[in-house]
């Protein structure tokens, strides 16, 4: 199956966004030329490096890599991305058969159960693809989600001050920042620019607290890779659908920023909003 994975995407596609929900949410293919959305709702960069060695292996005239890097994604609880029940299943059903040795190992290290049911799992999914004679991957691999324009509760203090009592925005993820990094190193062996982008958030989102300890993170261990940073973009609150995600409203403005940066310059410094 590693072998006959289809992965190959339309040659006027140049330039490719991975992430999870905020990017998915975010970046509108139809407003950005030559660029294809491949993020995916609560995807860890585990996976995510994953696809992204497909996608680069099988696609040798990309010429950009961007990456969703959002406050969330350096938090201590992100690691449970990569090995809880959920996340483990949702992930591993796509990306088991890819994997080496050492992945395999960090799963079944902190979950045995789970990995050796999902192993089973993905034998038999491999085996409904074989006998369809269906190897395309890339339609299931994530893209563009639209959301409506209605929001919910974008001012929710309360429940807010009990989360912050819960949590240590110091702490940070060891796991997802390592797949980053080899992401990072991953794209700079294939000879392809990689740039990080963060989408906007709500004011009120707590995942905002720890931005001193997110950027320096970005700073000390990413210091060399482009930012393109959309989170002070002013947006009303109606093209929010809730405090981490836009709606299509909100979609459609920085899918517009977006590609109108991407058709002035491969971004090689930090652009900032």
């Amino acid at each position: 199956m590693s072998k006959r994975g289809q992965f190959k995407l339309p040659t006027s596609i140049k330039y490719v966004m991975f992430g999870h929900s905020h990017a998915e949410c975010a970046y509108n293919d139809s407003v950005i030329s030559n660029f294809k959305n491949l993020s995916s709702s609560g995807e860890s960069y585990f996976y995510t490096y994953f696809k992204i060695k497909q996608i680069i292996e099988h696609n040798p005239h990309l010429t950009l890599i961007l990456v969703e890097f959002s406050n969330n994604q350096i938090m201590s609880d992100m690691d449970d991305w990569v090995w809880d029940d959920k996340h483990l299943s949702n992930g591993y059903s796509k990306w088991g058969t890819f994997m080496g040795l050492s992945a395999h190992k960090l799963l079944m290290r902190n979950n045995p159960e789970s990995i050796l049911f999902n192993m089973a799992y993905s034998q038999k999914l491999n085996l409904y693809r074989i006998l369809n004679n269906d190897f395309n991957f890339v339609d299931n691999m994530g893209g563009y989600r639209y959301l409506p324009s209605k929001n919910s509760n974008l001012n929710v203090t309360k429940r807010m001050d009990s989360i912050r009592k819960h949590r240590d925005i110091k702490k940070v993820s060891h796991v997802n920042l390592i797949y980053l990094k080899k992401i990072v190193k991953l794209c700079e062996q294939s000879n392809i620019k990689i740039a990080f982008v963060r989408s906007p958030q709500h004011n009120n989102n707590i995942a905002r607290d720890n931005e001193c300890v997110f950027l320096t993170v970005k700073n000390q261990r990413f210091k060399g890779v482009s930012f393109i940073d959309f989170n002070n973009l002013e947006l009303s609150d109606n093209m929010f659908k809730d405090l981490g995600h836009l709606n299509y409203l909100g979609a459609n403005i920085v899918s517009k920023k977006l590609d109108s940066i991407l058709k002035s310059r491969i971004p090689n410094n930090d652009i900032i909003f």
